[in-house]
């Protein structure tokens, strides 16, 4: 009889360091996946009030520059008007050409050129910006989905928030093109 519990004892002591390790091992892959949870939903509410941010600045910038460029034509129109009353009178002086040979005004076109480098500039931002908050939904919906990290993830309550609360900022021309499955040429003329 002490022959078989020498025997068995190697193999209880086996199982039970086993099972521990099995119990330790579903602890922390649960506690992994818990703080991956966590976190991935985390930068997800984060990157989409950057996106927020990026996107206020942008309209913001774009109307204050919008704005400086319109006070400046209003500006350079008036101090063209006044010039023209000094030379000439409130009546004018009935001679357009003479004005035209006499000073030649010129546009100042450079706040629009700065406007639409802004432009190009800020979407740029806001496009990254967005690129990276669709990386960060991809990498967490493909965590879910896998079979391992999505049991994990499902056990400790994951996903908490609607993943589609995460959908990029699209215009209404490719909103149409996606839903009509038609992309027509871009009418520049409005």
């Amino acid at each position: 009889m002490k022959n078989q519990r020498g025997s068995a004892l190697p193999i209880i002591i086996l199982l039970l360091v086993a099972f521990g390790g099995a119990i330790v091992f579903g602890i922390s892959s649960y506690f992994s996946y818990a703080n991956y949870g966590a976190t991935a939903e985390n930068q997800l509410e984060t990157k989409r009030d950057d996106n927020k941010n990026v996107m206020a600045n942008f309209s913001t910038s774009v109307k204050e520059v919008a704005q400086t460029a319109r006070m400046s034509m209003d500006a350079q129109t008036k101090l063209i008007e006044m010039a023209n009353k000094a030379r000439y009178g409130d009546e004018g002086s009935k001679a357009t050409m003479q004005f035209f040979q006499e000073q030649n005004p010129t546009a100042d076109v450079s706040l629009y050129n700065k406007l639409a480098q802004l432009i190009e500039s800020e979407r740029t931002r806001f496009e990254n910006s967005q690129r990276e908050m669709l990386d960060i939904r991809r990498s967490y919906k493909t965590a879910l989905d896998k079979p391992y990290s999505g049991f994990w993830l499902r056990l400790a309550g994951y996903p908490k928030l609607n993943l589609k609360d995460f959908d990029i900022v699209i215009n209404d021309y490719t909103d149409k093109a996606f839903t009509t499955k038609r992309a027509e040429a871009i009418d520049l003329s409005k």
